[in-house]
C-alpha cells in the first residue's frame, strides 16, 4: 500500500475541498455523520494510514492558508494593506514594507515600530499604527490602548538595548507642533548627557495669572464633559 501511496501524484493528497481525492480511495460518509462530516469523509480512506497522514497535514496546512485570509498578519511571506491607508504617506509605505531600507524593530497586526532616517540619538525609535491615522484627535480609544501598550513594551525594549542614562516619548500634532509626517507616531528616544537633542522645553515663560486662571477654567470645564471631575 505504500508503494501505491508512493506513487500518487501531488494532486491527490491535497485538501479533497480544492483537489479531491478520487472516489475509489474513498468512502461515502454515514448518514449519521455529523454536518455531512468531512471529518467522516476524509478519515474513510481504505486501509491507507500513510495516505489518511498525508491527506491531515496537508488539510492543516490548507486550514491555516485560509485562516490566514482573515489574519491581520496573513499569511506568511504576505502582509495585507491596513484598513487604511494614504498614498503618499511615507509611514504607510514603511506600513506596506515598500521602503526596503527601513530599519524595523518591531511589527504586529496593529502597531509598526523602526528607526527614522536621521534618529535624534542612537536607538530613537518611532512607533506608528498600521492604520493611517493623521493624529491624536483622529484616534480611538481602542486604537489608543494598543498604541499605549505596545509604546510601553518597546520603551523597556529600547532601554535594555541601549542602556540610556534617561529616555523621551514624544507625541506631536500639527505642524506648529514638529509634526513633519501626518500619520500619527510616539518618538521613544534614549538620552545621555550632552547627546544631540538638548533642552525640548523652554528655561522659563512669564504668564499673567489671570490669563493662566482663564485657561485653566475653561480646561475644567472640558474635562467635565469627559468624565472629569
Amino acid at each position: 500500500m505504500d508503494d501505491i501511496v508512493a506513487g500518487l501524484p501531488p494532486a491527490l493528497v491535497l485538501t479533497p475541498s480544492i483537489r479531491p481525492v478520487p472516489a475509489a480511495t474513498v468512502r461515502a460518509p454515514s448518514a449519521g455523520s455529523r454536518r455531512g462530516s468531512r471529518r467522516g469523509r476524509y478519515r474513510s480512506v481504505v486501509n491507507c494510514p500513510t495516505l489518511w497522514r498525508s491527506v491531515r497535514i496537508t488539510l492543516v496546512e490548507e486550514r491555516r492558508s485560509y485562516l490566514g485570509q482573515f489574519s491581520p498578519l496573513g499569511v506568511a511571506g504576505r502582509d495585507p494593506i491596513p484598513m487604511t491607508v494614504e498614498a503618499d504617506c511615507p509611514f504607510c509605505e514603511i506600513v506596506r514594507r515598500e521602503t526596503p531600507d527601513t530599519r524595523e524593530v518591531y511589527r504586529d497586526e496593529h502597531v509598526v515600530a523602526f528607526f527614522p532616517v536621521e534618529p535624534a540619538t542612537l536607538g530613537h525609535t518611532l512607533v506608528v499604527p498600521r492604520d493611517h491615522i493623521p493624529d491624536v484627535w483622529s484616534l480611538d480609544e481602542e486604537a489608543a490602548t494598543r498604541l499605549a501598550h505596545i509604546t510601553l513594551r518597546l520603551s523597556h525594549a529600547v532601554k535594555s538595548a541601549t542602556e540610556p542614562e534617561g529616555l523621551n516619548i514624544i507625541q506631536s500634532n500639527g505642524v506648529v507642533a514638529t509634526q513633519t509626517v501626518p500619520h500619527l507616531h510616539v518618538h521613544l528616544v534614549p538620552r545621555w548627557s550632552g547627546d544631540g537633542m538638548g533642552p525640548i522645553w523652554p528655561s522659563k515663560t512669564s504668564y499673567p495669572e489671570a490669563q493662566k486662571d482663564d485657561v485653566w477654567q475653561r480646561l475644567r470645564s472640558e474635562c467635565r464633559k469627559v468624565g472629569g471631575k
